[in-house]
């Protein structure tokens, strides 16, 4: 509601929007990810959302959100309601001192790691974090900024976590594309759901950050630590590396490379993936967290992405591995995985698309291998610049050495949309 109310204060927003909805009719061959004895449902579900984006001298915004309502024809207790909404704002109340700053996730969450991926297995969780930034400029080449936010991360399977956060960098412009800066931030989490894994800590983390930018390339380096101090639990100490470049070969063509390697929360990584990421596809969902947990972890984890974009014939290849370390919950795993995404503009109102998975996750205190696979072909016909009709066929599989053994699921979809302009794209956001 503080977020809202500021943004609203904002001058009179006079950037893009967009809006629009759809229904969609599927048919799943085990709806409910069981091992045995899956049965055949449908479904049909109505959604409706709306997008905005605003870059100008006061405001810079990007906004989404979606509703979806789905009912199925037997399994009444999948019936469910799904909300997406991913948004930033930054008001500048006086250029170069003093803005406000919005941002807005929520999305579903896997409650059990151990578990397959199921429509019983997620929930939703949603975070919120809100507050102001000061600029304070020394000289043409040294400048600092102070900010705090205040936060909430609230989901029905763990409760709601509340935060206070604060920030400072001291920067110096070493050139016009090199900058090397000092950073301090802090966060205060309490917990409001008397866990006994994270009833209230507080984490600080110290880095030194090269970035530069030569244009159209992009490198980042931070290198610090963190320090986690939790009650009535031992404190925690790590190194914090994170590296981040993107190298531009043509117009139409990149290549994006990120580690990372530090303590991380779910509320945290909830925030990351408030960006606005351009990976090509109509089936392509914004990377967000993907399980659901009060405890902290330490995580390594390294990411390539090439895409391609020549007007026609656009396409995404992604590569990751992650290591991750609980620090209460018997869960540490090592995960591998990738992903391909295409589209094909064969003409103005015909679009195929396609997407490929893979994902094989070990857990190390315990013995279990996961391995998903999951496979989508798509055809969108668009009728005119606002009404497409999209018919999608998939198939996903989860092999695991886990008691409920190996679980597949085919499903086949009709999606009828309507969108008002381009910045919308109307499509299940699930």
């Amino acid at each position: 509601m503080l977020s809202c109310a500021v943004l609203v204060s904002a001058p009179a927003l006079a950037g893009e929007s967009a809006f629009g909805g759809g229904y969609v009719l599927s048919r799943e061959s085990n709806p409910t990810r069981t091992p045995t004895g899956a049965r055949q449902d449908s479904s049909n579900a109505l959604f409706a959302g709306l997008a905005y984006e605003e870059h100008t001298i006061d405001l810079n915004a990007q906004f989404l959100a979606q509703v979806e309502k789905r009912a199925f024809r037997t399994n009444d207790g999948l019936d469910d309601t799904h909300i997406f909404l991913n948004g930033m704002g930054v008001w500048t109340i006086s250029p170069q001192l003093f803005s406000w700053t919005a941002e807005a996730n929520q999305r579903d969450a896997r409650v059990d790691i151990t578990r397959a991926d199921s429509p019983t297995n997620r929930t939703q969780v949603s975070s919120l974090r809100t507050g102001p930034d000061v600029n304070f400029r020394f000289s043409s080449t040294d400048s600092s900024v102070v900010g705090a936010r205040l936060g909430r991360l609230d989901s029905d399977a763990t409760g709601a976590t509340d935060s206070l956060s604060a920030y400072a960098r001291a920067l110096h412009r070493m050139s016009e594309q090199s900058t090397l800066s000092l950073n301090y931030e802090a966060l205060h989490a309490d917990f409001d759901g008397g866990s006994i894994v994270r009833p209230s800590s507080t984490r600080a983390d110290l880095f030194a950050r090269f970035e530069t930018r030569p244009l159209p390339n992009s490198f980042a380096l931070d290198v610090g630590s963190t320090t986690v101090t939790r009650v009535g639990a031992e404190s925690l100490s790590g190194r914090l590396v994170q590296v981040t470049a993107a190298r531009q070969f043509t117009p139409e063509s990149a290549l994006r490379a990120i580690y990372t390697s530090q303590y991380s929360d779910t509320y945290t990584d909830m925030l990351r993936a408030i960006s606005n990421p351009a990976v090509p596809g109509d089936t392509v969902l914004l990377p967000g967290v993907d399980v659901l947990t009060a405890d902290f972890y330490y995580n390594k984890r390294g990411e390539l992405v090439y895409s391609d974009d020549n007007g026609r014939f656009v396409y995404a290849l992604r590569a990751d591995a992650r290591k991750v370390d609980y620090q209460t919950l018997n869960l540490d795993f090592k995960e591998q995985g990738s992903r391909i995404d295409l589209l094909w503009r064969y003409s103005g109102f015909t679009h195929l698309y396609a997407m490929a998975r893979y994902l094989k996750r070990e857990f190390r205190d315990f013995y279990q291998k996961d391995v998903d696979r999951e496979a989508i072909l798509g055809l969108r016909l668009n009728v005119n610049q606002s009404i497409s009709i999209s018919l999608e066929g998939g198939r996903t599989m989860h092999e695991s050495t886990a008691p409920s053994g190996d679980i597949s699921n085919s499903r086949v979809m009709l999606l009828l949309g309507y969108s008002s302009g381009p910045l919308y794209t109307a499509r299940s956001r699930r």
